[in-house]
């Protein structure tokens, strides 16, 4: 068995108790599906440093960086574990999780040697108070398909990061974001009918004009606008990467250069959403998983978004299906799938804890081999959709469970 503690990461952080309580009567059993790719894959850890911005201490702000890469072999290495005891006492200590797991290793060799050739990226951002390795099954998945990914770590914000030296940096438990976040808990049921009303309001839209209004007043709730000057940031940090790739990077000789995709969930799909607004040179596309809309300008690149079915709390209806058809409408083109009972943990590796479901409603009733088989399929299909700009036809066949629409690029 593969056991694995994985964190919380979602805008509303409001919805950690519930989750906690399942996680201390059930050991969070992970079963990982085995990649199907045909790769070893590599694994390795590095770091890059903004010497424009500054950290809480002054220095230059460094921003951390997993890597999962297509190798050459992996026979004989060391496997990277799915969760080591820093990250486990950093969930206990964040989320109130008990430190419950092992080191149980993953499919990926630590520094092995990469296949030859030149590989596309994909950039991934985890979602708020959580960490790098919140999605390892769909890393290692794109991995063993000839993709480099690699999942940024925020200073302070991931719940672990490194300096340059590679040693840890930890979440700021007291950061003022964080604690008026945590403060939310006491009105969730305020909270939570409030968001319901802002997503509402967007399916309730007939015209362009009419969902931006919407989105801009949902922009101005309270989680939302507590979160902008992080969101900046991380999208500060993910250009900055962008751009770092394209000059080179001497860690990552077998990255390609250009047609990158920068990919995310919850907070991390919201900055996948800013740069597909304003993209920078050498951005092919976006992937955002499960984050709100809440921007008024079309996307310049091609997307495939992601969105909750079934996400119900304190009595309130969260999911964001329907609310992004008219935005997409107006776009360089786009696949938007909705799956049938699925909640916004699903779209991570927390997709693989099904005891959670008994006592939370972070995941929904989708089954989770059906859910983490849909999303890795999603992924790959789109990322081979990309070298051709064919948005003709659906991105997946008809299947019962799941709602899908193809928007083509708009003049």
């Amino acid at each position: 068995m593969k056991r694995f503690l994985i964190g919380l990461g979602v805008t509303l952080l409001t919805l950690i108790a519930a989750a906690t309580i399942a996680l201390t009567i059930f050991p969070p059993v992970l079963e990982l599906p085995k990649p199907s790719g045909s790769f070893a894959i590599g694994y390795l850890e590095t770091t890059l440093t903004d010497p424009t911005r500054t950290m809480r201490g002054g220095e230059a702000r460094v921003i951390s960086l997993d890597v999962w890469y297509p190798a050459a072999s992996a026979t004989g290495l060391t496997l990277e574990p799915y969760s080591d005891a820093a990250l486990r006492t950093m969930i206990q200590e964040v989320q109130g999780v008990p430190a419950i797991g092992d080191d149980q290793a993953s499919h990926s060799a630590q520094d092995a040697p990469a296949a030859p050739g030149k590989h596309r990226v994909v950039i991934f951002n985890h979602g708020q108070g959580s960490f790098t390795k919140q999605n390892f099954s769909n890393m290692e998945e794109l991995a063993s398909h000839g993709y480099v990914v690699i999942s940024i770590g925020h200073p302070e914000e991931s719940l672990l990061a490194r300096d340059a030296n590679g040693a840890s940096i930890a979440f700021n438990q007291r950061d003022a974001t964080y604690l008026q976040l945590k403060s939310l808990q006491q009105n969730l049921k305020v909270t939570a009918k409030q968001l319901e009303a802002g997503y509402q309001a967007q399916r309730n839209t007939t015209t362009l004009a009419q969902h931006r209004a919407a989105s801009r007043q949902l922009a101005q709730q309270m989680q939302y606008a507590l979160l902008e000057p992080q969101l900046r940031r991380w999208v500060r940090d993910t250009r900055f990467v962008l751009d770092r790739l394209r000059s080179g990077i001497a860690s990552l000789p077998f990255a390609d250069r250009a047609g990158i995709v920068v990919s995310g969930h919850s907070l991390g799909g919201m900055v996948a959403f800013e740069l597909g607004r304003q993209p920078v040179a050498g951005l092919r596309g976006i992937i955002a998983l499960d984050a709100p809309w809440i921007g008024a300008q079309p996307l310049r690149v091609p997307a495939l978004v992601m969105a909750s079915t079934e996400f119900n709390v304190a009595g309130a209806d969260l999911a964001l299906r329907g609310t992004f058809d008219l935005p997409l409408r107006n776009g360089a083109g786009a696949y938007l799938l909705e799956p049938s009972g699925a909640a916004h943990f699903n779209f991570t590796d927390l997709n693989y804890v099904p005891a959670i479901k008994l006592f939370s409603p972070v995941l929904g009733s989708v089954p989770a081999a059906r859910m983490g088989a849909l999303v890795n399929t999603a992924l790959l299909e789109y990322l081979q959709r990309l070298e051709g700009d064919d948005f003709s036809r659906d991105l997946l066949p008809a299947q019962d469970g799941l709602r899908q629409v193809t928007f083509s690029a708009t003049p």
